[in-house]
């Protein structure tokens, strides 16, 4: 339990939190459970930029976290995400194109299934993307192109290709309530949703009254109103109500340093875990919007770079602090 320190904002006995550690020989950034609900499994990605990456499997087995697998790959993945089905196989990661891989469980080993590219002569670098939750074939991407992308993984084959913002789009989010709905933010600082039943159309669902840009948004897995949201190289996060446009729900600046990633818990409409370069996590109660003290902390030795939630095992939580995998039972 090194290089971590657990501490329950209100008083409990930090005993309860259990912490196992993965050491990789390269700087972390993507970070993705499988829906697997047999035993912990996830997906790391580094960020080197020597063109020698890699994604590495690795499985919490015996109160151990162990690598079963690792690929070589060139670039950096600006994200890692496994299919949102139960027990699925695949595996998606963006970077200069969007791969989709297969992992074979009885040789731990990852299939290149399919590479998805725009036009063979240009396909700006994909900033980030998202499954959609009720067809597993549909997966949307979003790029520094100012478009978004959505696509037919089974087929292999572009659906549509839109202008969604007027800059840089950094991130997309699939609605877990609505078939056919997705928001996206970037550069402009604005957050827009779209149908995709008509995708000429859409609805302008906030925007930053400085236009400060907009990295990272999600919903609330429980409750589609509220989103979370953060900003370019800023210490603070959103919490936006979609039914208010006009006024942020709740604004939390208890971090000292950029906040880089977040992770709505899975199962409640009221818990947030977002990290920090102030080397924490912090889980939250965004219901609790008048209070900025976060209900616990988890201290790194580096900057945590991304976090995510187990979805089958809502228990675990992960994070990447340079080059160590910290698996966080709550």
């Amino acid at each position: 339990m090194d290089n971590v320190n657990l501490e329950k904002q209100d008083g409990d006995d930090q005993n309860s939190n259990i912490v196992f550690n993965y050491n990789s020989n390269y700087d972390l950034y993507g970070l993705s459970f499988q829906n697997n609900n047999t035993v912990p499994r996830l997906a790391l990605g580094s960020f080197e930029m020597d063109n020698k990456n890699k994604i590495e499997i690795v499985e919490y087995r015996r109160d151990k976290l162990r690598k079963i697998h690792s690929e070589q790959i060139e670039f950096p993945c600006t994200k890692l995400k496994w299919s949102p089905f139960a027990n699925s196989p695949i595996l998606a990661a963006s970077s200069d194109a969007m791969r989709i891989y297969s992992f074979n469980q009885d040789q731990n080993k990852l299939y290149l299934n399919t590479t998805l590219v725009k036009t063979k002569q240009y396909n700006a670098p994909i900033t980030s993307f998202d499954w959609n939750v009720w067809n597993s074939a549909i997966l949307g991407t979003v790029s520094i192109d100012t478009t978004a992308t959505i696509w037919d993984v089974n087929k292999s084959t572009m659906i549509k290709q839109i202008i969604v913002h007027d800059k840089d789009v950094y991130d997309i989010c699939f609605s877990k309530k609505y078939e056919n709905y997705f928001i996206t933010t970037g550069a402009d600082g604005s957050i827009r949703g779209f149908d995709l039943r008509n995708l000429d159309e859409s609805d302008v669902l906030f925007e930053n009254q400085d236009l400060t840009p907009m990295t990272r948004v999600a919903f609330n897995s429980q409750n589609e109103f509220f989103l979370a949201a953060l900003c370019l190289e800023k210490n603070y996060f959103y919490i936006i109500d979609i039914r208010k446009k006009e006024e942020l729900y709740a604004t939390f600046n208890t971090h000292t340093n950029v906040v880089n990633a977040m992770a709505w818990s899975p199962k409640s409409n009221a818990h947030l875990c977002t990290v920090s370069d102030d080397k924490t996590a912090y889980l939250w109660d965004i219901l609790d919007k008048n209070d900025d003290d976060p209900k616990m902390s988890f201290k790194a030795n580096n900057a945590i770079n991304n976090v995510d939630w187990s979805e089958s095992n809502p228990e675990w939580l992960a994070i990447v602090a340079n080059k160590e995998l910290q698996l966080l039972k709550i």
